[in-house]
């Protein structure tokens, strides 16, 4: 039994000192290509969030268009409630068109 073990660990010993030394600049590269894969990842998932925004807010102001041409007499409140709404959406439009993402390095 402890014929095998040194017969193995002879083998592995072996098999390590034949192996070429990693060049000194292999794990910063590695890193920098799990960080700029992480970011693509990131990148991707933004825009399919703000291309959801923007959709959503158009959906919503369309809603309202076919609700204010299905009912053109509207009271204060609704107009007013009408009118809120598409300042919030208007601006979450704005700010998703704005936001900027920087590449890390």
């Amino acid at each position: 039994m402890d014929e095998d073990i040194e017969v193995v660990d002879r083998g592995l010993a072996r098999l390590f000192a034949e192996d070429q030394p990693v060049p000194p600049a292999f794990t910063t590269q590695m890193l920098r290509r799990v960080a700029e894969e992480g970011w693509r990842r990131e990148m991707r998932l933004a825009r399919i969030f703000h291309a959801g925004l923007c959709i959503s807010g158009i959906l919503i102001i369309a809603g309202i268009g076919f609700v204010s041409a299905t009912f053109p007499t509207l009271s204060a409140n609704a107009a007013i409630a009408i009118s809120l709404v598409m300042m919030v959406l208007g601006s979450l439009v704005a700010a998703a068109f704005r936001s900027k993402v920087s590449v890390p390095g």
